[in-house]
């Protein structure tokens, strides 16, 4: 067995919970009901999640000619949506602990970009595995 085949396995942890805290944070700004502790937990296992999935896909990459197109992109967008990923766990932590005005609406705008990295990666993914997804026409 090889770590890279661990990847499929792993991969949807962090998609999972980092859509959940998108939406967590669309219902609180809507409804002003209190998700925000929820949230902050659910980003906090996604940043550890990322780590085995970005791991395991180094390792699944492997596999792959290193100059294929797709495979540099979606490289580099998990190390984008990773490094991203982090960034929104201390500011949100620093917000959260500080109380800050406004911070509903940077939650959200946070989370909303956190969504939108993780979709676009998992597109690429999608589209080196299968050779067709949802935001990407299919390979030639």
């Amino acid at each position: 067995m090889h770590i890279g085949d661990f990847h499929p396995l792993v991969l949807h942890y962090p998609i999972v919970l980092l859509t959940a805290v998108a939406a967590l944070d669309v219902f609180r700004f809507f409804s002003k009901k209190n998700f925000e502790e929820l949230a902050l937990w659910i980003l906090g296992f996604a940043v550890i999640f990322l780590i085995p999935t970005i791991v395991s896909g180094l390792y699944a990459g492997q596999f792959y000619a290193q100059n294929n197109e797709v495979l540099i992109t979606h490289r580099t967008m998990a190390y984008v949506t990773g490094g991203f990923s982090v960034l929104h766990l201390i500011i949100r932590m620093h917000m959260w602990r500080k109380k800050s005005k406004n911070r509903n609406r940077w939650f959200l705008l946070l989370s909303l970009i956190n969504f939108a990295l993780v979709a676009v990666t998992a597109d690429f993914g999608g589209l080196l595995v299968f050779g067709k997804t949802i935001f990407s026409r299919p390979k030639l």
